[in-house]
């Protein structure tokens, strides 16, 4: 009864804090044979930006006015947040031991996570220019974007006890391959009457890792990670069912010292400009004299120095039933701290096909989107075991409207040693 008060007062802190949900580890299951298995975790969602406009900013030349008009007036008038994570790797479970309730983890992954926060006033002036804004002052403060890429080598140990109990730890090295974060808080940006004259005052921190030395496993940092993990199997309405708690990815990472650093804090003028549209933004600016004005802002306070930053790592916590056939059910929560997204809480109703075959649908509200569906399917011998999981079917189905996109999915092969 304890253990199962800790646990709701975790679901409970749980709900107050950030998110979305990320496939379980191989690692994570237990069973009295040795497991390896690839691993492959990737997903997109957005509270304002849907998928039709985010596919034809990236594939089409050309945005119409409607196509603009269209995502500007389904963007909220605070804050629009975008978010995504990916983790591919190898991971496993070894039974090297006589007594089998011991096993070695390990974990190879190549991940990396990004969000973006954007207001409505940014996204107007980008792609409709200055012009319907002529005689005031816009708001563009607000505005955060932020990128990291690394990679993972984890080794840790994990037990199995005779009451259903499991839990395991694992600790590892991070190389950090490539960084970057931009934060403006406050901004203004006034267009005279006539349209001919633009004042600005932003201030921005920001930093960026070495953009000299770039591609899969360059070396920009370093840090660690911890994830763990705690499960127990229990009968409720004569059903046998697991509750799980996982940590993943928390950790921290220095960047180089050569990573290099922005800061402006000042308000510019540019005389004889007038941004009618972003798509003949060129014809219609001196393309030299702003390109020296924001790099003379850029420049007037950067400097090079390593950087230490808080990973955002994962929190998750579930029930789940587990065994027999016919329909099952499950809940969990979802959140990421140092990171905005709200929290993630789902619903797991499903179907068991016997004792190799399930299939889940996935009902959820939160992370960086609002609400969001998924299916999931699983299949079990006794030496392979496979999952395949995608999210945000919404989107798919109503492109126009919503904005995500989640696939997980993992092969694992089981034998004895």
């Amino acid at each position: 009864m304890k253990q199962w008060w800790m646990f709701i007062m975790l679901v409970l802190v749980g709900l107050g804090v950030q998110a979305q949900r990320v496939l379980l580890p191989v690692y994570t299951v237990q069973d009295t044979l040795s497991t390896v298995g690839l691993y492959g975790y990737g997903s997109a969602a957005s509270s304002g930006l849907t998928n039709r406009f985010l596919f034809n900013l990236t594939q089409s030349d050309f945005l119409s006015q409607d196509m603009r008009m269209e995502q500007y007036n389904r963007l909220n008038d605070e804050q629009n947040r975008v978010g995504g994570h990916y983790s591919v790797g190898l991971q496993g479970r070894l039974l090297p031991f006589s007594d089998k309730s011991w096993s070695l983890l390990f974990s190879f992954t190549d991940e990396a996570f990004g969000e973006a926060s954007l207001s409505k006033e940014a996204f107007g002036v980008t792609f409709f220019g200055n012009k319907p804004y002529v005689g005031d002052t816009l708001n563009i403060g607000g505005n955060y974007l932020r990128f990291t890429r690394f990679q993972k080598f984890g080794f840790g140990a994990a037990k199995r006890t005779d009451e259903g109990v499991s839990y395991g730890l694992l600790l590892s090295f991070v190389n950090g391959e490539a960084g970057g974060n931009i934060n403006m808080p406050g901004g203004w940006l006034y267009t005279s009457e006539r349209g001919d004259t633009l004042s600005a005052s932003a201030g921005v921190n920001a930093f960026v890792t070495d953009t000299g030395n770039t591609g899969f496993m360059r070396h920009n940092g370093a840090g660690a990670m911890v994830d763990l993990y705690l499960s127990q199997e229990f009968e409720f309405l004569q059903r046998r069912w697991e509750a799980r708690a996982t940590i993943m990815n928390m950790g921290v990472i220095q960047w180089r010292p050569n990573t290099t650093h922005y800061r402006i804090d000042s308000t510019a003028q540019w005389t004889g400009i007038r941004l009618d549209d972003i798509n003949n933004l060129e014809a219609q600016v001196n393309a030299v004299a702003l390109e020296d004005s924001i790099a003379a802002l850029l420049n007037q306070d950067q400097w090079r120095g390593p950087e230490n930053r808080i990973l955002p790592g994962w929190m998750q916590f579930e029930v789940n039933q587990v065994g027999g056939t016919g329909f099952t059910g499950g809940l969990g929560v979802t959140f990421r701290p140092e990171s905005f997204a709200y929290p993630y809480g789902y619903l797991l109703p499903g179907y068991r096909f016997g004792d190799r075959f399930a299939m889940e649908l996935e009902l959820g509200y939160g992370g960086y989107a609002g609400f969001q569906s998924g299916l999931a399917a699983r299949f079990d011998t006794r030496q392979w075991a496979f999952r395949l999981r995608a999210a945000n079917v919404e989107a798919a189905i109503l492109p126009g409207s919503f904005g995500g996109l989640t696939l997980a999915g993992s092969v694992q092969y089981s034998f004895g040693l």
